[in-house]
């Protein structure tokens, strides 16, 4: 089809072939860096076309926009993070964010965090007098949380739970340092919601949770394609 990819003559091995040509379903590549999964993923487009899938019911997911551009083409070619934006800008009203909306850095979090750390109501965790490095600590810990879609109410939960049992001294305060992560994440998302902003953890964990427990988002976007490939799959988290 005349505009959807140009590659060329390109050679692929048997095993990138085998790949390309298996169109029955879920397919896992498994290869090491600059081994041509990209390639494979982009020549495996060339032949669902060929196959017969329109363009425009193809969905390639991947994290670098390099890897985006490789794969330049007709079909919806996007990084997680971009597809994930349009989502929650398409179906915003079922996720509580307006078009106005914005992406707040990283810079503007830290800043943020030392303003009002004295705010928090820590109980274990030590506030030191430059307090940069904490914050850093505390916004990593919560862009891990994002990455298993934890939420400040189910890590308090969780260490409630813990702290009902029979602990050692050591466990016991580390569970207490959570309960101050949670009250540090729970801070940090009301200031985000209430600035109309959000960081590129909350684009995916939005985004699961949308199509998690809205049936009727989930089984719109399942109807729009009829093909996903993911590229760069090992850098997810699951």
């Amino acid at each position: 089809m005349k505009g959807v990819l140009k590659l060329g003559d390109i050679e692929l091995n048997p095993s990138q072939s085998q790949a390309v040509d298996y169109t029955d379903g879920p397919l896992l590549i498994l290869a090491g860096p600059g081994s041509g999964k990209t390639l494979t993923i982009t020549e495996k487009v060339v032949n669902l076309v060929d196959e017969g899938f329109s363009p425009d019911r193809i969905l390639a997911l991947t994290f670098s926009e390099k890897a985006a551009g490789e794969m330049e083409s007709t079909i919806t070619v996007s990084t997680f993070h971009s597809y994930c934006n349009d989502l929650l800008r398409e179906f915003s009203l079922y996720v509580g964010i307006n078009q106005g909306t914005r992406l707040v850095s990283q810079e503007h979090s830290h800043v943020w965090g030392i303003n009002n750390i004295d705010s928090f109501g820590f109980e274990n965790i030590a506030i030191p007098n430059r307090p940069y490095d904490l914050i850093t600590s505390l916004l990593e810990g919560v862009s891990q949380l994002h990455d298993h879609l934890v939420g400040p109410q189910e890590l308090q939960d969780f260490v409630t739970r813990k702290l009902d049992e029979t602990v050692e001294e050591e466990e016991r305060d580390d569970l207490l340092k959570l309960a101050d992560l949670a009250r540090f994440y729970s801070h940090y998302q009301q200031y985000n919601r209430d600035h109309n902003f959000m960081d590129y953890d909350d684009m995916i964990t939005m985004t699961c949770r949308l199509l998690e427990n809205n049936d009727v988002v989930r089984n719109q976007i399942r109807n729009r394609y009829d093909y996903v490939l993911v590229d760069e799959f090992q850098d997810t988290n699951y």
